[in-house]
């Protein structure tokens, strides 16, 4: 496979994370002299593995929902099916990776998020694009 201009600390990686990796390291967001910044992401793109290198290498937090059956997510933990109440939910700390994984209903079907995001109450958000 061909890693044309994709930086060399990320070409490893599987092919979706190293999208959000590459984006991340070329648009050098993870330089924010104010702390940390906050990437929220589809299903397409979040996994536990990339949230998880997100935090360690680039003090970046991310949030976003996962698909149960990515590699690593606690869905044997975390048991919900499609016959349960709306609105109901269940929720599992994995404070090794600094993650909260939670499974809820919605309408038709169970939903899963993962978040580095371990801040209580309500935050803010300001859209930013690149490195400002």
């Amino acid at each position: 496979m061909n890693n044309i201009d994709v930086h060399k600390n990320v070409a490893k990686l599987p092919t979706t994370q190293k999208a959000v990796a590459n984006a991340i390291v070329k648009s050098e967001i993870n330089n924010d002299p104010n702390g940390s910044r906050h990437i929220f992401m589809d299903n397409w793109y979040t996994t536990l593995q990339l949230l998880a290198l997100m935090l360690t290498n680039w003090n970046l937090r991310g949030v976003g929902i996962c698909r149960a059956n990515r590699k690593g997510f606690a869905s044997k933990d975390l048991v919900l099916d499609k016959n349960s109440k709306r609105g109901s939910f269940v929720r599992k700390v994995e404070k090794k990776l600094g993650m909260v994984i939670t499974r809820w209903k919605d309408h038709s079907k169970v939903l899963q998020t993962v978040s580095t995001v371990m801040i209580k109450g309500l935050t803010s958000i300001t859209r930013r694009t690149g490195p400002k």
